[in-house]
């Protein structure tokens, strides 16, 4: 475990980090001989959990999650950390009427974002830690997602721990540095979540010896194939 990214400030390695997370979880989860962990699906969940979830959320007029996509969302966490199936049937034992309720709930007390994590905690199964992705999927923007790769990043957090004061603590520290990033790029372009993602990433890259995608070639490569389809186009 490292804290080196979280106490950079060096845009390009954070930029780097982020933008390598597609990379980084197709290289970890792909199954592949020696890979001790081949999971596939978990490319599949992570693609629903990053894009297909926060769509469907956003396009409801009363912001809420139904049963079956808390059930999917504890499949992704799980699937990315300790596989623990008795939370998946636990998690299931949640009425529909319930979730929808207690997350709609939950997402009219955003911005404050320790009063909504308390809330979805009323859920069977529902931790901080998974309360934390659930608003973490409407509330990119302030509210990061517990995963244990990323706290383990974080400077001055100590021991892990996954309670509510933990979850304040951690998140706190993901905002203030999202507002380091911001002031020093001279941008908006840095949230809590997207925080979460680079220090996951520079995690896992470290720990199991991922290399980091090139930005600079990748810019290069998309640049000449640009170039070319002008050329096919003529």
């Amino acid at each position: 475990m490292s804290t080196a990214l979280y106490e950079s400030d060096d845009l390009t390695s954070w930029k780097t980090a982020l933008s390598s997370y597609d990379h980084v979880v197709k290289t970890r989860f792909t199954p592949v001989k020696g890979n001790r962990k081949p999971r596939a699906d978990v490319i599949a969940l992570d693609d629903w959990y990053q894009n297909q979830l926060p769509k469907a959320i956003k396009a409801r007029k009363d912001k809420h999650i139904i049963q079956s996509e808390l059930v999917r969302l504890m499949e992704w966490k799980l699937s990315r950390g300790a596989f623990r199936p008795g939370l998946t049937q636990m998690v299931k034992k949640n009425e529909n009427k319930q979730v929808i309720e207690i997350s709609k709930e939950a997402f009219s007390k955003l911005p404050d974002r320790v009063a909504a994590c308390k809330k979805l905690t009323e859920l069977k199964a529902v931790g901080p830690a998974t309360a934390s992705a659930i608003l973490c999927a409407v509330c990119p923007d302030s509210v990061p997602f517990m995963a244990d790769e990323s706290m383990a990043g974080v400077t001055d957090l100590g021991m892990i721990k996954y309670d509510m004061s933990y979850f304040e603590k951690y998140a706190q520290k993901i905002n203030d540095r999202v507002e380091e990033l911001n002031q020093k790029e001279n941008s908006n372009e840095w949230n809590a979540h997207k925080v979460e993602l680079a220090l996951w990433t520079a995690e896992i890259s470290n720990k199991f010896k991922i290399p980091l995608e090139n930005t600079k070639k990748r810019k290069a490569d998309g640049d000449t194939q640009q170039l070319i389809t002008k050329m096919l186009k003529k």
